[in-house]
């Protein structure tokens, strides 16, 4: 199995503050990976959806985001493809 480190997600700035990206994810010599690398996509999709939102200058504050699942949905919706 290939190790999906948290540092391999591209626009890792985006999200590095969410607390619930601890879950699921373990620690070795190299630094943090997720268990699952379904959970890898899942982060990487959603920190690539605000960095699109960002570079568009899409406020997405204004959007009613209620989780992450969110910023995707509102990237979408203004031309992201993920």
């Amino acid at each position: 199995m290939t190790k999906r480190y948290l540092a391999d997600i591209e626009n890792y700035e985006q999200i590095r503050y969410i607390d619930a990206l601890d879950l699921n994810i373990d620690y070795d010599d190299n630094g943090s990976y997720f268990v699952n690398e379904e959970d890898w996509e899942w982060w990487n999709e959603i920190a690539d959806a605000m960095q699109y939102l960002e570079d568009n200058e899409i406020e997405y504050d204004k959007f009613n985001i209620l989780d992450y699942d969110d910023y995707i949905t509102v990237a979408k919706e203004n031309g992201f493809i993920g």
